[in-house]
């Protein structure tokens, strides 16, 4: 079980990191704009 939990975390995380990336990427373009 908590393995499953582990996983599920890891996926959430990287889920969230790759959301604020691009983000931030987007934010970035306007700004240069």
């Amino acid at each position: 079980m908590k393995d499953k939990i582990r996983k599920a975390d890891e996926k959430t995380i990287d889920y969230i990191g790759d959301n604020l990336l691009e983000i931030t990427i987007e934010e970035l373009k306007e700004l240069l704009k």
